[in-house]
């Protein structure tokens, strides 16, 4: 994730005024992911699927306190993405598809005010029930708790599946509603960017089989036997290191058990012995390894670098290749093995994209601009857009490969061929 994702958007219709306004929506999108460090969020959820959480969250919402503040005191509103840590969610038990879940809930801890402020119906009955579940008569305004925000499906009496979703602390309710990213009335094609509304979240799959939601296993629980194989090895290694002195042997017979204690092992210091001196003293040769357990240790470390593709070539560390040509081989091996995890983060990046497309639909009634500078011309123009600038029948995916790291070396020789 070296790059900020690159939205492409697809005109709706074969027409200049339709490029222009796709053109103009794309510039919207890829500043968005700027002003958002879309980058680091998504580096975020990388990083939890390779250290072992078997799973990628990112939330899309609508921020009414975000964007340009207006006139009257109030503020536009904005898109806002962020990740979620794995830990705080909780999905259905049963679900095997990570872009049909019917149940996500989100554990999200505020204070005990802010919560009274959000919910101002429910406010009395959340203090006593605070009061009751912590044993605490008056409960602080400053105490952080845990709520969980609820997305669901749900069919109605039409057998018709529906989307909603529930704030609740503990078994106390907040409130209810439909999902309110989506517009119901109306031309539902023409007022909404996805067909049907959708929970708010993203989830990212890397080594998943299609039995959960969430991936089975993770490169980090694969190496996990090896690098317990390693770090034994290493403490083998070490303790033999700390007894590498070899043993001091004296003949008592010889030598005064009161002089030994006073040898400190100074080349100048004198030993006077009673006898041949050859057999007064020796030192007994330290404990030598078997050869064997070194080469364990770097099998178990060259199976960890096989199992997250991270040879030395690619880490740009010195190797033991003969030739420049099977470094840069080893190079792109690795870089292809990995190819799966960019193009899960590419997949995750398309529909956040759609997601936040979709919530400026709903919800960007007034004009928005947005300052976006060309890498090529170095000219900055400003675009303004509002949901009607946001055309009927765009489609919108991530530029394959628009994340991965400039390969030098790759660049050059397509060049030259």
């Amino acid at each position: 994730v070296s790059k900020i994702p690159v939205p492409e958007v697809i005109e709706a219709q074969d027409s200049d005024a339709s490029r222009e306004l796709a053109e103009d929506y794309g510039k919207v999108l890829y500043r968005k992911a700027e002003d958002l460090f879309l980058k680091g969020k998504l580096q975020m959820v990388a990083r939890h699927l390779l250290m072992g959480y078997r799973l990628g969250v990112m939330k899309t919402v609508w921020d009414f306190s975000g964007g340009r503040l207006k006139s009257d005191g109030s503020y536009l509103g904005d898109v806002s993405v962020n990740f979620v840590r794995p830990h705080k969610i909780v999905i259905d038990a049963e679900a095997e598809d990570p872009n049909n879940v019917p149940l996500i809930a989100e554990n999200i801890k505020k204070t005990v005010e802010e919560i009274g402020y959000e919910f101002p119906d429910k406010k009395d009955e959340l203090f006593k029930k605070v009061g009751a579940e912590t044993g605490i008569q008056k409960v602080g305004m400053g105490t952080k708790i845990g709520y969980y925000e609820v997305w669901f499906s749900y069919f109605d009496k039409e057998g018709v599946k529906q989307e909603g979703v529930a704030w609740k602390y503990s078994d106390l309710m907040l409130d209810w509603g439909i999902n309110t990213n989506f517009n119901y009335e109306g031309d539902v094609s023409k007022s909404n960017f996805l067909d049907h509304p959708v929970k708010p979240y993203t989830l990212f799959n890397f080594l998943g089989t299609g039995k959960w939601a969430l991936d089975e296993t993770s490169l980090t629980e694969q190496a996990a036997s090896q690098q317990d194989i390693l770090e034994k090895r290493g403490t083998q290694i070490v303790d033999t290191a700390d007894r590498a002195a070899s043993t001091e042997v004296f003949n008592i017979m010889q030598i005064d058990a009161g002089d030994v204690e006073k040898y400190t092992g100074d080349p100048r210091q004198k030993i006077k012995v009673k006898g041949d001196v050859r057999t007064a003293f020796m030192r007994a040769a330290p404990e030598i390894l078997p050869k064997y357990v070194l080469e364990d240790k770097y099998d178990a470390r060259r199976e960890i670098d096989n199992i997250f593709s991270t040879h030395a070539p690619l880490r740009g560390e010195r190797t033991e290749s003969p030739t420049l040509g099977q470094e840069v081989m080893s190079q792109r091996s690795d870089v292809g093995r990995q190819t799966t995890l960019t193009e899960t983060l590419e997949n995750g990046a398309t529909g956040v994209f759609r997601q936040m497309t979709q919530l400026y639909k709903v919800f960007a009634d007034e004009e928005h601009f947005v300052k976006y500078t060309s890498e090529e011309s170095g000219r900055t123009s400003f675009v303004r857009f509002s949901n009607d600038k946001v055309e009927d029948g765009i489609e919108i995916r991530v530029q394959a490969g628009s994340m991965k790291a400039d390969d030098k070396q790759t660049d050059r020789t397509e060049a030259v061929e």
